[in-house]
């Protein structure tokens, strides 16, 4: 059983150290100008931001709403996480300053660059970090490509890896990806989709060869 979120030739991304590297440059570099406010799921994905600008900004960011409160069930755990709650003095004291923050993905768009210059009278600069930053546009000032998910080159790689006998695939691009699989001679069908007799006797075919 195979996820399909970026099961579409095209998608290809750069390694993860080579993303926290450019994530952690264009940090430094805005946040001496004015606001950073960067946007990322509040669970696992924030968590890598605030790790990131640790390790390659040397920065402490703020962290706002549930992200810190589950940053805190991170560091509970032996994960270090240098970061500073929204609610907390320290932040009282951190937003008079050129601040960064980590935010829930869904709230870093324009308007809220906008409210924030507004109140803070400086340059607010706004970021993403998902892997669907290679196909969208979520009109922020930079979008990187961080991901947990395999590319298309990488499931492949997965799939020929394991060869299984059979293939099931769900989400995303499943119906393209299990498409492909089955043009490579593997037995695959995506989530709804019944397999038919014509896919088992090309497979059945290959197989002889």
């Amino acid at each position: 059983i195979m996820e399909n979120t970026y099961g579409k030739p095209g998608f290809a991304f750069p390694s993860r150290e080579e993303v926290y590297e450019q994530i952690g440059e264009w940090v430094a570099e805005k946040s001496q100008k004015g606001i950073v406010v960067l946007g990322g799921y509040s669970l696992g994905k924030a968590q890598d931001l605030v790790k990131c600008l640790n390790e390659y900004a040397g920065i402490t960011p703020i962290a706002f709403d549930d992200i810190a409160r589950i940053n805190e069930v991170y560091v509970k755990h032996g994960v270090k996480l240098d970061f500073i709650a929204s609610d907390s003095q320290e932040a009282e004291a951190e937003l008079g300053k050129n601040f960064v923050a980590v935010l829930p993905m869904h709230k870093v768009a324009p308007a809220l660059a906008v409210r924030l210059s507004r109140h803070y009278n400086k340059r607010v600069y706004t970021g993403v970090a998902t892997g669907w930053a290679a196909t969208h546009n979520y009109g922020v000032d930079a979008a990187f490509p961080l991901t947990d998910h395999c590319d298309y080159a990488q499931l492949m790689e997965f799939v020929q890896a394991c060869a299984p006998k059979r293939i099931h695939c769900v989400h995303g691009f499943a119906k393209e990806f299990a498409a492909d699989l089955r043009k490579r001679g593997f037995k695959a069908h995506a989530q709804g989709e019944q397999p038919t007799l014509q896919d088992y006797s090309l497979n059945l075919a290959v197989e002889a060869t």
